[in-house]
């Protein structure tokens, strides 16, 4: 076996091993923090207000019995302008009026998301609809798709910690009443953003 011929079989021998090695490597892990989102809801729909007068309400009643929508997806955007999944059991159903009622907050369906810079999130309702005093279910006809509500919120997502955003639904300027019936175009703002360990 000549020289030339030893060296080649050497070479070859320790490609093979180096690309052995980094064929059997693990690919890395993304770092990924968990996004908790908690939506309140403000207002009301009360006596004496264009859309209680519309619906028949009586002027010593509270308005509707409730407001409920239904919340399909939710999307976060990362600051480079990529649109990513927050990933939960959704659809999920809200009684907004109960919600306005009890002064508490509906926990929506937590998710992963990348560690990184975030900018806006995007709500997705896809139904809403309203329950008058007699009991009559008025429902509102979402446009193609659904309602798609942009929230401009700037926060960050950190490796293994929880990041904490409350919103809050403004029912008295979301619900109105025009051209003989009910519309709906949700009006969500910030109310709160915070990071912890979980």
């Amino acid at each position: 076996m000549t020289k030339t011929t030893v060296f080649t079989l050497a070479a070859a021998t320790a490609l093979a091993i180096l690309l052995t090695g980094c064929s059997s490597s693990e690919p890395k892990a993304t770092s990924q923090g968990v996004v908790a989102m908690t939506l309140k809801a403000s207002g009301g729909v009360t006596a004496g207000s264009p859309m209680a007068a519309a619906a028949g309400v009586a002027a010593d009643s509270m308005g509707p019995k409730s407001a409920t929508i239904v919340i399909s997806a939710i999307s976060a955007r990362q600051t480079g302008g990529d649109w990513v999944p927050v990933g939960g059991s959704f659809p999920q159903t809200v009684d907004l009026l109960a919600l306005v009622a009890s002064g508490g907050g509906a926990s929506l369906p937590a998710g992963a998301l990348q560690e990184g810079s975030y900018d806006a999130l995007q709500i997705t309702i896809t139904s809403a609809s309203l329950t008058l005093q007699d009991d009559t279910i008025v429902t509102i006809t979402p446009p193609g798709g659904g309602w798609v509500v942009l929230i401009p919120v700037a926060f960050e997502v950190v490796a293994g910690q929880e990041t904490k955003i409350t919103l809050n639904l403004r029912c008295d300027s979301s619900f109105k009443f025009a051209n003989g019936e009910f519309e709906f175009e949700p009006e969500i703002e910030v109310e709160d953003v915070e990071n912890e360990e979980p």
